[in-house]
């Protein structure tokens, strides 16, 4: 006698407990499931999966990067880099030569277009949503670290898409999102400053030392902020959750020295942080014999690209599975040091 077959639903809850597990960092597996049965279709493109789905792999994966590397410098080289089996993202409608990334945080990137030298564009690279944020003439030609973030309150930034975002931005180099605090590097790693977004509070302190190029700013694996600093082909790291007399302090945790992590036909002289990848705890690592992803956590490197000029990068961190989410909106406010953008209007913050 044949045994009856098991109940729609329950068939259905163990697809979806399938489903839930199949890492993220590879999105061609979760298109394969979608095309092959229509039930895992069904399943992916149900708005409640795919918010349990991205709760169960918090944080957003890492599936790639884009550069800025002269076209002379890298050939043909995509201006996105994936570090998946295959690119999630189609080359972009406004892809040449002009066009610069300067930030990318909670889905999107923050791009300047270079056909004004003054706006940038805001740009969804999964959405294909673009929104140009107008700069005030008093900021025009002095900023080069602006980065874009999601204004949300309390938002657990796994599905920004949408939502409002806010620029934010200062005159100097390289900046990290560290909870509700941004820091950003002065000059050439010279300074360090913190601003409090909930508070709107500046302050200012001193980095450990001075490397042969600019230091880069980290995340710890404690969630603390790091610096990364190099010296010829190795990279130091200091963490900034010492204590000292009372006082925080930098304290040097961990040297990475690259000539003796390669092989012996890939010795390098030179090896620099051209990234960070926040909330993953992931470094990129510039270096003659290639580029260079390092867990700082568990010390792990991966080689994801061909040697090439020691520009910064811009690591890219979404979940991307099946829909599309709304055009999202500006938030814009003002102030001498700090600036962000609500529709085209100025706030100037006391």
């Amino acid at each position: 006698m044949a045994r009856p077959g098991l109940p729609p639903d329950l068939i259905d809850d163990a697809i979806a407990e399938i489903l839930l597990r199949v890492p993220p960092d590879e999105p061609a597996d979760l298109v394969r499931a979608s095309l092959a049965d229509k039930r895992c279709r069904r399943i992916l493109t149900d708005p409640d999966f795919l918010r349990r789905y991205r709760e169960f792999h918090r944080p957003p994966p890492l599936l790639g990067f884009f550069h800025n590397h002269p076209p002379a410098d890298v050939g043909s080289m995509p201006r996105f880099v994936a570090t998946t089996g295959a690119s999630p993202l189609p080359p972009p409608v406004f892809d040449g030569e002009k066009w610069w990334a300067m930030s990318g945080r909670h889905g999107r990137v923050l791009i300047d277009v270079g056909d004004t030298g003054q706006d940038l564009v805001v740009w969804d690279p999964l959405t294909g949503d673009r929104h140009r944020v107008y700069l005030p003439d008093s900021l025009h030609g002095t900023l080069c670290s602006p980065m874009v973030l999601c204004a949300v309150g309390g938002c657990s930034h796994l599905n920004c898409h949408d939502g409002p975002f806010v620029v934010v931005g200062v005159g100097f180099l390289k900046g990290i999102l560290i909870g509700d605090e941004i820091y950003f590097t002065l000059g050439w790693g010279d300074a360090i400053l913190k601003y409090e977004v909930d508070r709107n509070r500046i302050s200012m302190f001193n980095p450990p030392k001075v490397y042969d190029r600019s230091a880069s700013l980290v995340q710890m694996e404690d969630g603390s902020l790091g610096l990364a600093g190099s010296k010829g082909s190795t990279i130091y790291l200091w963490s900034w959750n010492g204590t000292h007399g009372g006082a925080a302090r930098w304290v040097q945790c961990r040297v990475i020295d690259f000539e003796k992590l390669l092989p012996s036909s890939e010795l390098c002289e030179t090896a620099e942080v051209i990234g960070f990848a926040e909330g993953l705890g992931v470094m990129f690592v510039g270096t003659f014999a290639g580029v260079y992803t390092i867990e700082v956590k568990s010390g792990k490197m991966k080689r994801i690209g061909d040697p090439g000029v020691f520009y910064p990068i811009v690591p890219f961190m979404s979940f991307c599975t099946p829909g599309k989410a709304p055009p999202s909106s500006l938030l814009i406010i003002y102030n001498p040091n700090i600036y962000s953008f609500l529709g085209d209007t100025c706030m100037v913050l006391c």
